[in-house]
């Protein structure tokens, strides 16, 4: 099937980056199907448009304004993704050789001022998760290019290249017969690349092309674009979304309202809101993601009782420390009672040498164990869902599983408490950048949306 990317119109928002869509032609009949149900008509009235956010700009006209489709995705794709460069919307375009920015649809020179730059400007990474992205950039795809690829690289003025995946493709633009450089206006191309690059001045007309179809390596549009060739039949196949135009069609909103409550949003737990747990835990069933985090009583488990031992132990140990903590330090780590009050405990912290309340901070820890180290039964795994997870992680929560095997050494207590302080400093001291549109990419956060999950599948009061 061949590959026509429907029209969008010019400004996709970034949360839109990673849409996935093809069009067909069946009976002469032209539908879009995407991963979204947020659909409108578009001239010609057979056609749907994903919706976007970015504002119309003031310069342009809708009616004027050129159409952007996204080029791809493809079952056989060049993007390699990367779970921890996802966390920045990062990842390697094998094509280009290039670090690639999956939200701006544009390669990136793996540089740190060059890395810095984009992340700092255009999504307000921070300096430190900046420096982060460049590590891991340089660590999983040592052989990315430190500078921007060329297009002619990839062809010339005679022989266009084909679009690359994941970047955008301009329709309706104006290119150069002499080079691939192409651009949004005529204008553009008569009064200032002709006569600048080619000394052209007389008969501009005849070296101006219409209605060209262009991509660009920057966020600099205006003078980077270069001409494509969009090929009749693409050698890879369309990323398929199963049935959605039908069962859009088949949707009747009549019969669905009628059975649906209207929502009243004072009804909504504020908290839901910001942490958005729901969506995490949305089309899974409770009982199987409880099982995830699922320990048993003590006495009960000689595995799940080394585990307890361990962490009492971590627990106490922490609490000693207090002792010989400095009295700034200890007013700075107040508890909840010295808060409210804003009085300073003469014994700090002294609700913590309480077995009820040590066991309340031990059993969560414990089911963060089991969360961690969770495995699916073959052939089930998507009952369920797999936190983000990065190699030191993973090796350190193997570490830890391992003490809790018999036979143990005999200090394996000390072993444990060491493991398990390596296993909270790995997950807790990691920069996981959590944000609106990709909130669930800290595995303390997706285990916190299990953790407050009943099995009617509301959410308890998080306290």
């Amino acid at each position: 099937m061949a590959h026509t990317p429907s029209p969008l119109r010019h400004g996709r928002s970034a949360s839109s980056s990673a849409t996935h869509y093809r069009r067909s032609s069946q009976a002469g009949e032209n539908t879009l199907s995407v991963n979204s149900t947020s659909v409108r008509p578009l001239s010609p009235p057979t056609e749907t448009l994903m919706d976007v956010d970015i504002p119309t700009p003031v310069t342009v006209s809708s009616s004027q304004r050129p159409y952007l489709d996204l080029w791809g995705p493809f079952e056989c794709s060049d993007i390699v993704r990367h779970v921890e460069l996802a966390v920045f919307d990062l990842a390697y375009h094998t094509q280009l050789e290039s670090i690639f920015c999956t939200a701006c649809c544009v390669p990136i020179c793996r540089t740190l001022s060059s890395m810095g730059q984009h992340l700092k400007g255009i999504h307000n990474v921070p300096q430190g998760g900046q420096k982060t992205a460049f590590d891991l950039s340089t660590h999983h795809f040592p052989n990315a290019r430190t500078t921007l690829p060329t297009a002619t690289d990839y062809g010339s003025a005679a022989s266009p290249p084909a679009p690359f995946e994941g970047m955008t493709v301009l329709h309706e633009g104006f290119g150069c017969n002499l080079c691939l450089f192409a651009c949004e206006t005529k204008d553009t191309m008569i009064s200032k690349h002709l006569p600048t690059v080619h000394g052209i001045t007389h008969d501009l007309q005849a070296h101006t092309l219409a209605n060209v179809n262009s991509q660009c390596f920057a966020l600099a549009r205006n003078i980077s674009r270069f001409r494509v060739s969009i090929p009749s039949a693409p050698d890879q196949r369309p990323v398929e979304i199963a049935k959605f135009s039908d069962d859009f069609a088949k949707f009747d909103w009549r019969a669905h309202i009628s059975t649906t409550r209207t929502l009243n949003a004072r009804e909504i737990n504020p908290l839901l809101t910001e942490t958005r747990w729901h969506e995490y835990t949305a089309n899974k069933q409770p009982e199987r993601l409880l099982q995830q985090i699922m320990v048993p009583t003590r006495n009960t488990d000689d595995h799940s009782d080394a585990c307890y031992k361990i962490i009492h132990r971590w627990f106490t140990q922490g609490k000693d420390m207090i002792e010989g903590t400095g009295p700034v330090a200890l007013c700075i780590l107040r508890t909840a009672k010295a808060r409210e009050t804003q009085l300073v405990e003469a014994k700090p912290f002294s609700v913590h040498k309480q077995i009820k309340t040590a066991d309340s901070y031990i059993n969560p820890l414990r089911q963060l164990v089991a969360f961690l180290s969770f495995e699916a039964p073959q052939g089930e795994e998507h009952f369920y869902v797999r936190p983000p997870v990065t190699p030191a992680l993973t090796a350190a929560v193997h570490n830890f599983c391992a003490i809790l095997v018999s036979p143990r050494p005999s200090d394996w207590e000390d072993i444990g408490v060491a493991r398990f302080d390596e296993l909270l400093n790995t997950l807790w001291f990691h920069a996981w950048c959590p944000t609106r549109g990709q909130p669930f990419v800290d595995p303390t956060l997706c285990f916190l949306a299990i953790r407050f999950l009943q099995p009617s599948g509301a959410f308890e009061d998080a306290r």
